[in-house]
């Protein structure tokens, strides 16, 4: 007990983790090892932020609700009114409508979405609507619609399948080999892998976007972040396909990455902007992120400082490391219009710097630093309203109806803040911002 006692915080860090737990165990039985365990220990206990940073991978939030997570057997994605099952021994994709998901996950799409990626085959008691199947003859590799009982729509599936042609090349066949692609029993295209992978992807998606050459590629990937393949991000959208994301904080003079118990009343200010009424979506609404797509091979980290310097003005977020924090967390964010593996960072902005937020007048109206227990009342009040008139798109928090009313006495009644409406994605990360704290403070 005497030799475990120094653990205990660290511990403590793991105890949704066996796996870890064990090791640890063992390795400290190893007397060898244990004046170097007991020194790492250690060190760890005096930088809180970088053990959390260690563990925190397990942690996985699901439209703002939090659990932990372990390595999956499967892959799976999302596209339009399906789940994709990836079987790569048999180079098939396989199609389940979400919708036929067991009874007790019926519910909001976003919510039955997201269930979808992380659930058993075993547990899913439909067959698939259809399957893609990957042929690989000399130099030819061929993608066929195996069977289908329930079709989808016959553009979503031509989709797929350039998705999948470059998944099958790249996991399945030696590049230099393969030269010619059939898609469907409908087209083949000769192309060579010497072009680049944007190439080969614009090339892919000609016939089906008359912008596919110039206009912005993203990827799609998988539930834990695998990427498939490159998509032009016009067919992202309108499929509604899984790909990546990010959400920035911004915050003024101090970061927010770790915060102290002691600290509720001490958050530093956060900016809020509210989007231009000429924008497509979400016009007129408040969010508390700079956020964005991933381009095609952007890390997270570049896109979070590009945004933040294309929306504010923060163009410093490209050059210093230190503006922006590392990854806080991930989130998977899922709703009737977006699917999105979000990544989240803190940019910390200077007063007493040179810096200042310029924000884009198409894109923004308003914005400023707001109190930080003004944003969470403000946000609380949003989704109260989204709940009540049946178009929040994630979990309902047990805590919902004390929330409410601490916001209502936190904000005065005549305030404009009551009626800040948020942009229901945002809510979902900033509910998952709100299940990352407790968890912080639990572990330190």
């Amino acid at each position: 007990i005497s030799a475990i006692n120094p653990l205990s915080r660290l511990l403590a860090l793991t105890a949704n983790n066996i796996v870890v737990f064990q090791i640890m165990i063992k390795t400290w039985m190893k007397s060898e090892h244990r004046l170097l365990l007991l020194i790492t220990t250690f060190t760890l206990l005096f930088h809180n932020s970088k053990a959390f940073t260690i563990f925190r991978s397990e942690l996985m939030y699901k439209n703002g609700e939090a659990s932990f997570t372990t390595d999956l057997a499967f892959q799976r994605t999302l596209a339009g009114e399906y789940f994709i099952d990836i079987d790569e021994n048999s180079r098939t994709w396989s199609g389940y409508r979400i919708d036929n998901l067991p009874r007790k996950e019926d519910g909001l799409k976003g919510v039955k979405a997201v269930s979808a990626l992380y659930k058993k085959l075993d547990e899913v008691s439909s067959s698939p609507s259809f399957t893609l199947v990957t042929t690989v003859t000399g130099d030819k590799v061929a993608i066929n619609l195996d069977k289908s009982s329930d079709p989808a729509s016959p553009r979503l599936i031509a989709v797929l399948s350039r998705i999948m042609i470059q998944w099958a090349t790249r996991a399945q066949v030696e590049e230099t080999k393969v030269r010619f692609y059939e898609l469907l029993n409908e087209e083949t295209l000769d192309l060579t892998h010497q072009i680049t992978s944007r190439e080969f992807a614009s090339s892919l998606f000609k016939s089906l976007t008359e912008t596919a050459e110039g206009c912005e590629l993203s990827e799609m990937v998988t539930q834990d972040g695998s990427i498939l393949g490159i998509v032009p991000r016009t067919l992202v959208h309108q499929q509604n396909l899984l790909h990546r994301g990010i959400g920035v904080l911004v915050t003024k003079d101090e970061s927010i990455s770790v915060p102290q118990k002691e600290s509720k009343n001490k958050y530093p200010e956060l900016y809020v902007h509210r989007r231009t009424d000429t924008k497509r979506i979400f016009p007129s609404l408040y969010d508390m992120f700079v956020g964005g797509v991933s381009m095609a091979g952007e890390e997270a980290r570049l896109t979070a400082a590009r945004e933040v310097a294309e929306e504010l003005g923060l163009d410093r977020a490209l050059s210093d490391p230190d503006m922006l924090s590392d990854a806080l967390f991930n989130c998977t964010i899922c709703t009737s219009y977006n699917r999105c593996l979000v990544t989240v960072f803190c940019c910390t902005f200077k007063s007493n710097s040179k810096d200042s937020v310029k924000w884009q007048d198409e894109e923004v109206s308003w914005g400023d630093f707001v109190k930080y227990d003004l944003v969470v009342a403000s946000a609380n009040l949003s989704m109260n309203k989204l709940m009540k008139e049946g178009k929040w798109p994630g979990a309902i928090p047990k805590t919902m109806k004390k929330r409410v009313e601490i916001a209502e006495i936190e904000i005065e009644e005549e305030s404009e803040l009551r009626h800040w409406d948020y942009v229901p994605d945002g809510l979902l990360v900033w509910e998952a911002w709100l299940d990352f704290q407790k968890h912080v403070f639990k572990t330190f």
